[in-house]
C-alpha cells in the first residue's frame, strides 16, 4: 500500500520522499529503522496496533466497493421510509424471571414438532390443489366459452370462392364470428382483471407475490399484516382472477407467499379474525424462531406445489429466500415438502380441473400416478422421445445463456423502471390503482388476440398429432377453416395458458410446431407484458412468466440452428427456460434440481449447469436479482449474504455505528422509562450498572411495555379476579429499592455471575449453570417479589386479544406510581451479545446477521457503552457514507502523526 498522496506531498517533506518508489510502506520503515523518528514511530504504532488493530493503518486510500456488488443508493424519501422498518427479535430475553420460568417447565414435545411441520406439507399442498385445479377449470372453460361464440368453420366450398373468401380471416373464419369471440374474451379479461385488483382494494396487503416481503421476514424484517388470515383468503382469490384474465402473470409467487401464511398461523392455533385460540397444547411454538422455522416450511412446501419439486423447493428457500436454515431445520422442511408432494401428487392423478378424467392412459394401471402428476412438464413420455446429449449442443447453450442473460437484465430494469413509476404517479389514487390492471388487460387481450389473425394456420406435424394424447398439448385451432389437421401456432402460444406452452416448447422432435415468427411475436409481447404487469395491484407472480419468456427464447433460437441432433428446440427451450430464470433470480444449484424434477429429464444436465451459470455471470455485470431490486424498492433494509464494501476488516466497528446510545441504568424512574418510551423509536436499550456506569446487559422495548401494561392493570383498572390483581404494590415498586438493589449487587447481581464473569465484561456469553443459579434465581425472585414470567405472559395475552396499543394511558397512572423507582434487574438480558469498538466490521456484520440480531452494542476498553449497532447501519449506502468519514478522519490523523513525528525525528 502506498502512502504517496498528493495533497499532502508538500507537509511530508522529506520523509514521504524517501518513501518514494518502493511499493510496500513496511519495507521502506524497515530499511531506515535506525532512524530516532522513525523509531519513535514504530514504537506508537505497536501500541496502537495493540488498541486498534491495524485498521486506523491499513485503511488509507483502500478501495471501498467492488464494480460487480455496488449498493443501491437509497433517496432521502426511501431513507424515511426505510427508518419505519422494524426488525425481528428471534432470541427470547435470557433474564431472570425467563430462567425461573423454565425449571417449571416440561420437557419439550418433540414428536408436536414433527407432527405440525407434517401438518403444514398437508396443509398447503390441499390449498394448492384447491387453487390449481381452479385455476385449470377457468382455463378450460374460458376456452370452450371462446370457441362456442367464435363459431363453426367456413366450408371448402366457401373458401374456394375467391368473392366471398375476401370477408374472411387469412385462416378461413368470418371475421364477425371472430369479433364476437373478441368481445367475449376481452369482457372476461377485463372483468377477472378489475374483480382481482377489487380484492387488492379490501386487504392492500394481498397484492404482489408476496416473495419479497417473505424474504426481509426471513432476513430478520417485520412487514405489517404479511400473515394474516385475511390476506390469505383475499390474496388467493385475488391470484385465481389475475391468471385466469390472461394477464402475463403466474400463480407461483402467491403459492409461496400463501404456503408462508398457512405455516405461520397454523402451529401457533390462534386468530384475532377468527376469535380462536389453541390452548397451552401449542403455546410452545408462539415465539418468532419456531415461527421463523415453520414459514420457511411454508415456502419451500409453497414452492413445491408450485412445480411438483419438493427437492427443489428446499433447495430454493435454502439457496434465496431463508437467511438462517441450519440442518436440523432441513430435515423439518423436507418432512414437510414430502408430505406436501404426496396430497399433491394423489390428487392431481384422479382430478384434471375439478374434473375426472374419462380414461387413463393405456400404460397406466390401478393404483398408479399419472406421470403429469409427479412431473409437471415431463418430456419422456412417448418411448424414443429422448434426444441424446452431444457436444455440439454447448454452442447453442452458451449462444442462448449470453442472449436470455441480457434479455433478463433487460427484463430487471424495465420492471423496477415501471414499479417505481407506478408507485409515484398510480399508486396514490385509489382509482388508478383498479383501473391499470382493467386497462392493461384490454391492452394486452387485444394484441394477443388479433395478432394471430393476420397468419395463416400451419399442419399439425405428424408426431404432434400422433402422440398428442401423451404429450397433453392442446393446439388452439379456433381459428382455422380445418381444426382437425391445422392450427395456429401464434395463437397457441397467447390464447392458452402458459403451463400448455411451455409443455409445447419443451417438446422434442416437434420443431414445426413453433415457427420462428410466433417465437419472436410472442416473446417481444410477452416480455413487455409481464415487466409491466408484475407490479401492479393484483396478487400475481413471475415464476412461471419467467420459465416462459426462457423456453420461449431458447425455443427461437433452436428453431434458427435448425439442427434435430445437436439443437433440437425443445432441448434449447429447456436449457433457455433455466438461464433465463437464473438471471431473474440468480438461483444456481436449487434452479437445476427444479428443472429435473419438472422434467424428469438428466440427459442435458450438464448443459442445463453451463447455461445457468453463464446467463447469472451476466446479469451479475449489469444489475441485482428482480426480488432484491424489488425490496429496494420497497427500501427493505436486507443484509445480503456478504457486505458490498470492499476490506472491511480495515474498518472497525466505531466506525459505523450510531453514537451516543439511549441507555438506562439498572434503578430507574417510572416517569423517566416513559419519557424515553415516548420519545424514541428504539426496540431495545442498554442497561449500565447504577454504581459504575458499566454494560451489564439489554431490556427490549417490548418487556418494558409489558411492565407498563402490568403496572396499569394493577393499579389502575384493578380487574377482580384476576393474577394480576393479587399482586400487592410492593412487588414492583419499592420505596426501598436502592437497598434492595444494593444488597443484591454484594451478592452476585443476582445469580447470573460465575467465575468467568469477570465486572461483567464477559456476562453476554457466559452461559447460567441450569441447575445451581437458576434455582437461586428463582428463590431471590420469589423474595423479592417481581412480576413473573406468567404474569407478564397474562399481560401480553391481554394485549394480544384485546388489540391495545403499544403503551398504556400513563396519564391515568398515580402519581405516586410515576415517582417511584423500578428495579430492572429480573428483566434484563444479561447474555446478548455485544461487540468492542475495536471489532472489524466484517466480524461484527457476520455476528449480526448470522445471530439474528436486532441491535449490538458497542462497549470501549472500559466496557462503558459508547454507541448502538442496528440492521440499518449496515445498509449499503449509509456503510458506504460512514466509511468514507472515516477514512478521512483517518487519512487526517495520519497526516497529522507524520508531522509530528517528522518534527520529533528531524
Amino acid at each position: 500500500m502506498s502512502f504517496e498522496s498528493t495533497g499532502h506531498r508538500s507537509t511530508v517533506g522529506s520523509l514521504v520522499n524517501s518513501f518514494r518508489g518502493r511499493g510496500n510502506i513496511l519495507q521502506s520503515l524497515r530499511g531506515i529503522q535506525r532512524d530516532r523518528g522513525t523509531s519513535a514511530w514504530f514504537q506508537e504504532l505497536a501500541q496502537e496496533a495493540e488498541e486498534e488493530g491495524d485498521a486506523a493503518f491499513f485503511r488509507l486510500r483502500t478501495p471501498l466497493f467492488e464494480k460487480s456488488a455496488r449498493p443501491h443508493v437509497f433517496s432521502a424519501e426511501e431513507r424515511r421510509r426505510m427508518d419505519k422498518y422494524e426488525s425481528i427479535d428471534y432470541s427470547e430475553a435470557q433474564s431472570l424471571t425467563y430462567k425461573a420460568r423454565k425449571l417449571h417447565l416440561e420437557k419439550e414435545r418433540r414428536w408436536l414438532k414433527w407432527m405440525m411441520f407434517i401438518l403444514v406439507g398437508v396443509g398447503v399442498g390441499l390449498w394448492s390443489v384447491l387453487l390449481l385445479q381452479t385455476l385449470d377449470f377457468l382455463s378450460a372453460q374460458k376456452r370452450s366459452l371462446l370457441e362456442r361464440f367464435v363459431g363453426s368453420p367456413v366450408g371448402n366450398k366457401t373458401l374456394g370462392n375467391s368473392t366471398q373468401s375476401i370477408g374472411l380471416t387469412p385462416g378461413g373464419m368470418h371475421w364477425k364470428d371472430v369479433g364476437r369471440g373478441y368481445l367475449v374474451y376481452i369482457l372476461w379479461s377485463v372483468l377477472a382483471a378489475m374483480l382481482s385488483s377489487l380484492c387488492c382494494a379490501i386487504v392492500p396487503s394481498a397484492a404482489g407475490s408476496g416473495v419479497p416481503e417473505v424474504m426481509a421476514y426471513l432476513n430478520g424484517i417485520m412487514f405489517p399484516r404479511i400473515f394474516n388470515i385475511q390476506n390469505l383468503v383475499t390474496k388467493s382469490l385475488s391470484c385465481i382472477l389475475a391468471v385466469s384474465s390472461g394477464l402475463p402473470v403466474g400463480a407461483e409467487g402467491p403459492l409461496i407467499h400463501i404456503g408462508s401464511l398457512i405455516a405461520a398461523g397454523l402451529p401457533t392455533g390462534r386468530s384475532r379474525t377468527l376469535r380462536c385460540g389453541a390452548g397451552s397444547l401449542l403455546s410452545t411454538f408462539q415465539n418468532p424462531r419456531d415461527m421463523r422455522d415453520f414459514i420457511s416450511a411454508g415456502a419451500a412446501c409453497g414452492m413445491t406445489s408450485a412445480f411438483s419439486a419438493p427437492i427443489g423447493g428446499m433447495l430454493f428457500v435454502m439457496e434465496e429466500m431463508a437467511t438462517f436454515f441450519s440442518v436440523r431445520l432441513a430435515c423439518f422442511v423436507f418432512v414437510s415438502c414430502l408430505s406436501c408432494m404426496c396430497v399433491i401428487q394423489i390428487i392431481n392423478t384422479y382430478l384434471i380441473g375439478w374434473q375426472i378424467p374419462v380414461r387413463q392412459p393405456v400404460s397406466i394401471g390401478p393404483g398408479e400416478f399419472r406421470p403429469h402428476a409427479i412431473s409437471m412438464f415431463i418430456v419422456d413420455v412417448v418411448k424414443g422421445n429422448r434426444v441424446p446429449m452431444n457436444l455440439f449442443t454447448f454452442v447453442s447453450t452458451m449462444v442462448g445463456a449470453i442472449v436470455l442473460g441480457l434479455l433478463a437484465v433487460s427484463y430487471t430494469v424495465s420492471s423496477v423502471k415501471f414499479t417505481r413509476w407506478r408507485s409515484k404517479r398510480l399508486f396514490p389514487s385509489p382509482l388508478l390503482r383498479v383501473l391499470e390492471p382493467c386497462i392493461c388487460a384490454l391492452v394486452y387481450a387485444t394484441a394477443c388476440y388479433t395478432l394471430p389473425l393476420a397468419f395463416d394456420c400451419v399442419e399439425v406435424p405428424d408426431y404432434v398429432k400422433k402422440h398428442k394424447e401423451e404429450l397433453r398439448i392442446e393446439l388452439f385451432t379456433a381459428f382455422c377453416a380445418d381444426r382437425e389437421n391445422t392450427f395456429s401456432p401464434l395463437a397457441t402460444l397467447a390464447l392458452t395458458s402458459p403451463y400448455n406452452g411451455i409443455r409445447l416448447l419443451f417438446s422434442r422432435h416437434t420443431a414445426a410446431a413453433t415457427p420462428w415468427y410466433a417465437c419472436l411475436l410472442h416473446l417481444l409481447l410477452y416480455t413487455l407484458g409481464s415487466s409491466y404487469a408484475g407490479g401492479m395491484f393484483i396478487s400475481c407472480g413471475t415464476v412461471i412468466p419467467s420459465l416462459f419468456i426462457g423456453a420461449i427464447g431458447g425455443r427461437l433460437i433452436g428453431v434458427i440452428f435448425n439442427n434435430s441432433v445437436w439443437a433440437d428446440p425443445g432441448v434449447i427451450a429447456l436449457i433457455g427456460s433455466a438461464s433465463y430464470f437464473s438471471g431473474i433470480s440468480r438461483l444456481s444449484f436449487s434452479l437445476i434440481v427444479i428443472m429435473m424434477e419438472l422434467t424428469s429429464d438428466l440427459t442435458h444436465i450438464t448443459c442445463l449447469m453451463v447455461g445457468v451459470i453463464l446467463a447469472r455471470a451476466v446479469a451479475d455485470c449489469f444489475c441485482h436479482s428482480l426480488y432484491h431490486s424489488l425490496l429496494e424498492v420497497k427500501a427493505a433494509p436486507f443484509l445480503e449474504i456478504q457486505a458490498g464494501v470492499h476490506k472491511l476488516d480495515m474498518f472497525c466497528a466505531k466506525d459505523i455505528m450510531t453514537y451516543p446510545a439511549v441507555t438506562f441504568e439498572m434503578i430507574e424512574k417510572m416517569s423517566h422509562i416513559i419519557q424515553i418510551l415516548q420519545s424514541t423509536p428504539h426496540n431495545s436499550f442498554p442497561v449500565m450498572l447504577t454504581s459504575s456506569g458499566t454494560y451489564e446487559g439489554v431490556i427490549s422495548r417490548s418487556q418494558l411495555e409489558l411492565l407498563l401494561w402490568f403496572i396499569y392493570f394493577r393499579d389502575v383498572e384493578g380487574e377482580e379476579g384476576s393474577e394480576i390483581q393479587k399482586i400487592s404494590k410492593s412487588r414492583t415498586l419499592n420505596s426501598d429499592v436502592h437497598k434492595k438493589n444494593r444488597g443484591l449487587r454484594q451478592e452476585g447481581r443476582m445469580a447470573v455471575d460465575d467465575e468467568n464473569d469477570g465486572g461483567g465484561k464477559n456476562a453476554s456469553t457466559t452461559p447460567v449453570n441450569a441447575n445451581g443459579n437458576a434455582e437461586a434465581s428463582r428463590q431471590r425472585l420469589e423474595r423479592q417479589g417481581h412480576a413473573t414470567y406468567l404474569e407478564l405472559a397474562e399481560v401480553r395475552e391481554r394485549i394480544f386479544w384485546r388489540r391495545l396499543p403499544s403503551l398504556p394511558p400513563v396519564e391515568l397512572l398515580p402519581t405516586a406510581t410515576m415517582q417511584c423507582y423500578v428495579d430492572l434487574s429480573p428483566y434484563v438480558d444479561l447474555n446478548t451479545y455485544y461487540v468492542r469498538d475495536v471489532m472489524c466490521i466484517s466480524r461484527t456484520y457476520h455476528i449480526f446477521r448470522h445471530l439474528g440480531l436486532r441491535q449490538l452494542p458497542v462497549v470501549d476498553q472500559n466496557h462503558r457503552v459508547i454507541g448502538v449497532i442496528s440492521r440499518k447501519n449496515f445498509v449499503g449506502d449509509r456503510m458506504h457514507e460512514r466509511l468514507q468519514v472515516a477514512e478521512e478522519a483517518a487519512k487526517q490523523a495520519a497526516h497529522e502523526k507524520a508531522q509530528q513525528l517528522y518534527r520529533k525525528g528531524f
